[in-house]
């Protein structure tokens, strides 16, 4: 991290209800999900890895694409987009860190934490899995919500061969219901009449104004105003009643 301070008034705590979900690694392996938005500083991530860790944020250094972020700067300005994989090492004090002071940053937003995965879920990851479950239920078995023990014994059996990803059963469930969770999300804005769904790059459309409108009730939906589904048809197979 860059070690210039800077002199922030105490202020408001506002919760960053972003629209995008980014993932730090620490060099032990552990992962930590936060939902953003491109508009959050280095810093502010810094901030949150030491309120979720006790990481002090002077110890803090992150990597993204192999350069380390300058702390001013914002997510966007870094290239950081959604699900992207950022990298945690330390610097310790002596090695050319600064330390920054609390009362100069309670200001600074704060970004919330999700529930933290045990695999960071690549697009090709994905498409691996619901390609598995796909052919499962075309073959005549039964949907998602009602493989058998056996199914999925054999699904995990195959994702692992092809990914070459440590994993159990109890991973494959929860991402299956986070398969359900966002098929219902999407197919709610698919249905809606003042949205469109645009095939080439599989993104819901609407203006600005509908955007934040439908947001208002319907706060799960805002990681979708940006995020691509490639899968959707896989996801209608396997999660549609």
């Amino acid at each position: 991290m860059d070690c210039e301070e800077e002199e922030v008034a105490a202020g408001s705590e506002l919760y960053v209800d972003g629209d995008m979900e980014i993932f730090v690694k620490t060099l032990t392996g552990k992962i930590m999900t936060f939902e953003v938005d491109g508009s959050v500083k280095v810093l502010d991530v810094a901030v949150a890895i030491e309120e979720a860790d006790g990481i002090p944020i002077d110890q803090v250094r992150l990597i993204f694409r192999g350069r380390q972020m300058r702390e001013e700067k914002t997510l966007a300005e870094c290239g950081v987009e959604d699900r992207s994989l950022i990298h945690l090492i330390l610097r310790f004090r002596g090695g050319g860190g600064c330390h920054i002071e609390h009362r100069k940053i309670l200001s600074r937003k704060k970004i919330k934490m999700t529930d933290q995965p045990s695999i960071i879920w690549e697009k090709n990851y994905d498409i691996t899995l619901l390609d598995l479950m796909v052919k499962h239920t075309l073959n005549g078995g039964k949907k998602g919500q009602d493989f058998k023990e056996n199914v999925w014994h054999d699904i995990m059996a195959k994702f692992i061969k092809a990914t070459g990803l440590r994993c159990n059963i109890n991973d494959l469930e929860k991402r299956l219901k986070f398969y359900k969770n966002e098929y219902q999300i999407v197919s709610n804005l698919r249905k809606h009449p003042k949205f469109s769904w645009d095939d080439k790059t599989h993104l819901v459309i609407a203006t600005d104004a509908e955007w934040n409108e439908y947001i208002m009730e319907n706060r799960g939906a805002k990681l979708y105003r940006k995020r691509q589904i490639s899968y959707f048809d896989q996801l209608e197979i396997i999660c549609s009643s």
